[in-house]
This record gives structure tokens, C-alpha cells and sequence, in this order.
């Protein structure tokens, strides 16, 4: 059976306040960084098309802590007038006096108002705009009487290990604003499960950029940017165990790109559903396995079928298990969802499915 890990995804709070993640394959602790973001956009329109993915002359590294640093903002999420979580932001639009700001969602989850500091000591009110728990981004939008120079994004999908790059953000809060801490890139598209609902088992996976850049409480929805200065990601986690030293992630921009388009679109980011409750069998224990009647060791069985919905209208039932989504060996519900919201809606999915001892596929339309 699959050993779920405990990550402790530690909100990058001004008071530390610490929320509890798991990853796949070990028993690490990760921290879960409020940071700040920042990116650019090429034109003063309103609409999503707005950002742009450039490419630039390498800059020496004060230039770009120059250019981005007034773009990187210092967020603080409030109830009752009162600050319980802080954490970091990017300026990536701006539009006549009003900006967009990205953040991660678990800087501003638990805030009903929020207030936004600048590098130029200016503080500024801001409006939530939307928010999306699984890619763990949010925007805010605030009107502003000083100029300000969004940062522009990079490509995410270019960067190579051993890249230089750059972490800006709030460790600690509005005390150390402004930091800055250089690294490289450590990898690409690391998969980390995390838990969304606190109940202790995996039900997410974030594919994201691996960096040595030292990245603190106080750093989660920061820039992490190239020698270019433009934005390749936005720190929101690290593994913060005394095994590991220098273990951070960010989400890449050529996500954040997508999912901001969404937010301020529609609030929200709109997935598709396949219409089946599962559980992953590698998580059970043999009780259930011997209840259901259970002989495969991984896989994800059905228990029930939403009527009309698009597995029941594909030909999946209950007791069906999935084994693999596109030709890819499923062997965990977290990785099942991730691959199910890369798909777009009216997309087709393909599901090999174990039914009766007997292999079939079927051909699902979201």
C-alpha cells in the first residue's frame, strides 16, 4: 500500500499559522508559503489577452531587482479589522489607475478585507476578484493614485536545471518586505499531492518548479523570476523538515497564466466532472478490499455513478475500476483528478477499465 505522506503545507502567515498537506513517498513536513507574485502585461486593456510571454537580454541581477521590486507587494488578509494571515503578491496588470494582483489562495483564504503595501510605502485596499484552492492562486484588484510598471511573464516551459533565478517576496511579513534570495532552478514539473481538505489523504497534485532559492514564512504568492526579470513562478510551498535543506516550489507561469484568465473571467476556474464517486484502492485497508470484493491492488473503484452524467452516459457502472486514463497507469485519486482537470470540457477522455475480471475501454465525453 501507497505510504501517504505528511506535508505540512505551512501558510507563510505573519503569525505562522500552519496547515497540514501530504506528500506521495515520504514523511516531510511541508511549509506552505504566503509569498507574493509578479508579472507584466503589454497593454492597458482590461482583457485576459492583455499578458504577454516575452523573451529578453539577460539583465545583471541589480536590474532586475530594480524592475521587479515595485511590482512585489505585501498582502495582508483581515476579519474583523484585525491581520490573521500575511503573505506576498505580483502586480501583473494595469489598466488607466487600477491593477491586478496574483497571490497564492491560501494567503487570503480566511480574509474578508484586505490590504495591499508597496515598496513605496503606499497602502492601498484591495478586492478580491477569485480564487481556485487547487492551483492554490487568487487575484485582487485596487485602484491606485502612483505609477507602477507590472512585471511581464516568461516562458515557464523553457527553464533548465541549474538556471539562476530569483526569489522576492515578504518573509516574515511587512518587517522583511522587499527580500530578495537568489538559487537556481533544482527541476521541472515535480509532482507534489497535497491534501485540500484536511482529512489526511492526498487529493490533489501540484506539478511545479523546484528551486534552492531560500524561500520563508511570509514568501507564499511571491515572484520567482529569471535573469530576465520576467515571472516563471509563484512560490507557494516548501519542505520544511530538518532531513532537507533548500526545497522550495513555485507554480509556473504558464499556469498562473491560464488560471488567471479564468478568475477574471468567471471568479472561478471552471473544470470538468466525470460524474463517478471513487476511492483509490491502494488506500484502503484489507476489510474493504475483501467487502467490495477486491482483487486488483491499485486502481480507482467506482461505488456509484451520477445518473446522466458523462460516465454513465460513456458506459461506466459501479464496480467498475479505472486503471488507466489515456493510456496512463492510474495509482492514486489525486493524480486521476489532476489528469481529469487538464481536459477541457466536451474534451474526450479514454478509460481502461477492469469489469468482471475482464479489460475493457470506453470513451467518455466531458
Amino acid at each position: 500500500m501507497k505510504k501517504a505522506i505528511a506535508i505540512l503545507l505551512t501558510g507563510l502567515l505573519l503569525w505562522n499559522v500552519v496547515l497540514t498537506t501530504q506528500l506521495s513517498n515520504s514523511n516531510e513536513r511541508i511549509e506552505q508559503l504566503e509569498s507574493r507574485s509578479t508579472i507584466n502585461q503589454s497593454s492597458n486593456s482590461a482583457d485576459p489577452d492583455r499578458v504577454s510571454i516575452i523573451d529578453s537580454e539577460t539583465l545583471d541581477i541589480q536590474d532586475v531587482v530594480n524592475n521587479v521590486s515595485p511590482a512585489v507587494v505585501t498582502i495582508n488578509s483581515l476579519q474583523n479589522n484585525n491581520v490573521i494571515s500575511s503573505g506576498s503578491g505580483v502586480v501583473y496588470s494595469k489598466a488607466d489607475n487600477t491593477i491586478w494582483i496574483v497571490t497564492n489562495n491560501h494567503v487570503i483564504e480566511d480574509g474578508t478585507s484586505f490590504s495591499i503595501l508597496f515598496n513605496n510605502q503606499e497602502v492601498i485596499e484591495a478586492e478580491l476578484i477569485g480564487a481556485d484552492a487547487f492551483s492554490d492562486l487568487a487575484i485582487l484588484k485596487a485602484d491606485i493614485d502612483f505609477e507602477i510598471e507590472p512585471i511581464v511573464f516568461g516562458n515557464s516551459t523553457n527553464l533548465e536545471t541549474g538556471q539562476t533565478v530569483l526569489a522576492f517576496g515578504s518573509p516574515g511579513g511587512e518587517n522583511f518586505a522587499g527580500t530578495v534570495t537568489k538559487g537556481i532552478i533544482s527541476g521541472t514539473n515535480r509532482v507534489i499531492s497535497v491534501d485540500l481538505d484536511g482529512d489526511f489523504r492526498d487529493d490533489w497534485d501540484m506539478v511545479l518548479i523546484q528551486t534552492d532559492a531560500a524561500i520563508n514564512p511570509g514568501n507564499s504568492g511571491g515572484a520567482l523570476v529569471n535573469l530576465n526579470g520576467e515571472l516563471i513562478g509563484i512560490n507557494t510551498i516548501k519542505i520544511a523538515d530538518e532531513a532537507f535543506e533548500g526545497m522550495g516550489f513555485a507554480i509556473p507561469a504558464n499556469e498562473v497564466v491560464n488560471i488567471i484568465s479564468q478568475l477574471e473571467a468567471n471568479g472561478e476556474v471552471q473544470r470538468p466532472s466525470l460524474g463517478v464517486s471513487v476511492f483509490s484502492i491502494s488506500d484502503v485497508n484489507p476489510y474493504t478490499l475483501q467487502m467490495y470484493g477486491i482483487k486488483e491492488t491499485s486502481g480507482l473503484y467506482v461505488n456509484e455513478v451520477i445518473e446522466d452524467s458523462p460516465a454513465e452516459v460513456a458506459g461506466v457502472v459501479e464496480g467498475d475500476i479505472i486503471t488507466k486514463v489515456n493510456d496512463e497507469l492510474i495509482e492514486s485519486f489525486s493524480q486521476f483528478r489532476r489528469i481529469l482537470y487538464s481536459h477541457e470540457e466536451d474534451s474526450i477522455m479514454v478509460l481502461e477499465i477492469i469489469r468482471d475480471g475482464q479489460t475493457i475501454q470506453l470513451e467518455v465525453t466531458l
